[in-house]
């Protein structure tokens, strides 16, 4: 519902009108583009060596283990993060995968414990 008011309420308030966008596909590719620049600048800090530690579908869930390993001192991220946080209450679920560097994978697994998380 807020997403359904939240749209139109944009473009009429903002008058923003950009060629061949409206307002939802604008919010989209801005999502999408916070997505991109953080998991390029994840693959810059550890060269490209990273691997995926859980798929998960939901947002809590994954900022709650994201968080976790934060506090143990792993870097990780959460993959199309801000594009599926606009589809958390309507449109299609798709996985998010929470990355971690390859070197740091062994020790995020111990500390998420993956095989105890029931994912359906």
């Amino acid at each position: 519902m807020v997403l359904g008011v939240a749209f139109p309420a944009g473009e009429w308030f903002l008058k923003f009108n950009l060629p061949g966008f409206a307002f939802p596909e604008l919010v989209v590719l801005v999502a999408l583009g916070f997505d991109l620049a953080a998991e390029w600048q994840f693959r810059q800090r550890h060269d490209g060596g990273v691997a995926c530690v859980i798929e998960l579908d939901n947002v809590y869930a994954a900022s709650y283990l994201q968080g976790l390993l934060a506090k143990n001192a792993c870097d990780a991220l959460i993959r199309a993060f801000h594009y599926r946080s606009l589809f958390f209450f309507f449109g299609p679920i798709f996985k998010m995968e929470l990355m971690v560097p390859t070197a740091e994978l062994v020790r995020a697994w111990d500390l998420i414990q993956p095989e105890k998380i029931e994912v359906v």
